[in-house]
């Protein structure tokens, strides 16, 4: 008898990742292939669509060999949210993928809401005004690109774009479209309000599906280019951060999930409808609530930033040196603080004009002492606006698990949980995005009854590091938050004239 196997795709900013996994929910193998980035000119971020489909040919194709035998019940997939890419009617890509880090559309931010309204776009889409969702870049190709707009078929998520190719078919989940700007989150519908006013409508978009339904089977031309068999199932997924919720958290009452990446998001579950200024809001991948969710753009990008433009210091592979000669630095020493606005400000100030400070220089600063202050402005910005939400919705939560790439810092976790007086919790397995459309996927097979019930099976058996507070911080974590909130309000004027000076 065949061993049964899953395959989860993570179609990320950086990288395109496949892995294996048995019904127990274990990872089995796992396979990465990297993915560029284009910056053609100063604020436009750009991908090129077809290489999303041939990273995951590669990355099938090396599976297809190792697990021959194995039948695979079915492909599952979580994307990098806000990206999109404008498609003719045989999927072929009418320009290079716009992705969710481009700013090519502040004009079309402070003109396009004002048509419908402030709030009301707010209150359907649960996104704020921001350049971040894709209404505004598609706004942006109507103004600036007309041939393009008129001629495109359908406007797709990545999600929807590696959907296609496996099977022919334009569909999506819900919590890939939600990010877009364009969708309903209540209704869970692609919005005929805003849709109108673009000229557009639902056809303009790939079907949206319940996250964790089978949308098609891989085609015999697909099963061809892969070496993967034909006719297997093809499963709808959602959004990296929705599923990076429920591949990290087992209680969505009391826990924070953290995922510390290029950029850096936490996020808590609300069964109820919430919409504010604090935070951005999106469909939980279970479709019984929502995720509250606190984005910071440059995350870990602040880091490389540093350490590759001012440093001069390419092809970093080991932050741990680093880490090991900023051990005994801290605010305490240096007084240095950082705002990590290198890409704008997100919640709860969405200023896309806002920009990095660094305060508190003095003539004994070091680079060591800079470094340490960027990791400790991305821990202020998060616990600060974290505790706004959980404030917001009257929430207490008992703690926070860390994920991603930069949770593999113990230094970085003990300042997260000195900072928040929560415990911090790294599993094992930090690969909580793939592992949360694994129990997705699992689930829906019918391996488990509930989400609930595979999250607790699944994830509690993970070996876990606890990063527990110190707590002669917690009064100075205070007077550290106080302080930091602000940084930007005393600042903002200032920004904005020096916005009116670089333009």
């Amino acid at each position: 008898m065949n061993k049964k196997i899953i395959l989860t795709v993570d179609s990320s900013t950086s990288s395109s990742t496949t892995m294996v996994w048995d019904v127990k929910g274990n990872l089995v193998f796992k396979t990465s292939k990297k993915i560029k980035l284009y910056t053609p000119k100063t604020g436009y971020y750009e991908q090129n669509a077809k290489e999303w489909i041939q990273s995951l040919i590669d990355n099938l194709k090396k599976i297809s060999l190792k697990f021959l035998s194995y039948k695979i019940l079915s492909i599952c997939i979580t994307n990098q949210r806000e990206t999109f890419v404008p498609v003719d009617q045989k999927g072929k890509p009418l320009r290079p993928a716009i992705t969710w880090l481009d700013e090519r559309c502040k004009k079309e931010v402070d003109s396009f809401p004002k048509t419908i309204g402030l709030k009301k776009i707010h209150q359907i889409t649960g996104k704020n005004i921001d350049i971040i969702p894709s209404i505004y870049k598609i706004v942006w190709i109507k103004n600036n690109e007309k041939k393009i707009f008129y001629k495109t078929y359908k406007f797709l998520d990545v999600q929807s774009y590696l959907v296609w190719f496996l099977t022919n078919k334009f569909k999506t989940s819900w919590a890939s479209s939600d990010s877009s700007g364009l969708f309903d989150v209540k209704k869970k519908r692609w919005s005929k309000v805003i849709l109108k006013k673009l000229g557009l409508d639902e056809n303009n978009f790939p079907e949206s599906h319940k996250p964790g339904s089978i949308v098609g089977h891989l085609t015999l031309k697909a099963s061809k280019i892969t070496g993967l068999k034909k006719d297997i199932p093809v499963m709808v997924g959602g959004g990296d951060g929705q599923s990076a919720f429920m591949g990290t958290v087992c209680n969505f009452d009391n826990s924070a999930f953290l995922n510390l990446g290029t950029s850096v998001n936490s996020g808590i579950f609300s069964q109820k409808y919430f919409f504010d200024k604090s935070c951005k809001t999106s469909l939980s991948l279970d479709n019984k609530g929502y995720i509250l969710e606190n984005p910071i753009k440059a995350g870990t990008f602040s880091i490389d930033w540093y350490l590759n433009n001012i440093l001069k210091l390419k092809k970093i592979k080991n932050y741990k040196k680093f880490e090991k000669k900023i051990k005994n630095s801290s605010i305490r020493k240096t007084g240095l603080f950082f705002t990590p606005y290198l890409l704008g400000a997100m919640g709860p100030y969405w200023d896309s004009n806002a920009r990095g400070i660094l305060i508190g220089i003095s003539g004994n600063t070091s680079q060591l002492d800079i470094y340490r202050s960027i990791m400790e402005s991305i821990v202020l910005e998060q616990i600060f606006t974290l505790n706004i939400v959980l404030k917001k919705i009257n929430k207490r939560i008992k703690k926070i698990i860390a994920v991603g790439g930069g949770a593999k810092s113990n230094l970085w976790c003990q300042m997260f949980a000195n900072i928040s007086g929560l415990n911090i919790e790294r599993p094992r397995n930090s690969e909580g995005t793939s592992l949360g459309i694994a129990i997705l996927s699992l689930t829906n097979l019918g391996y488990y009854n509930s989400y609930k019930t595979a999250a607790n099976l699944i994830l509690k058996k993970q070996k876990k590091t606890i990063f527990v507070p110190d707590k002669k911080e917690i009064i100075f974590s205070r007077k550290l938050l106080n302080l930091y909130s602000k940084i930007y309000l005393q600042n903002k004027s200032i920004l904005n004239e020096i916005k009116e000076i670089r333009d």
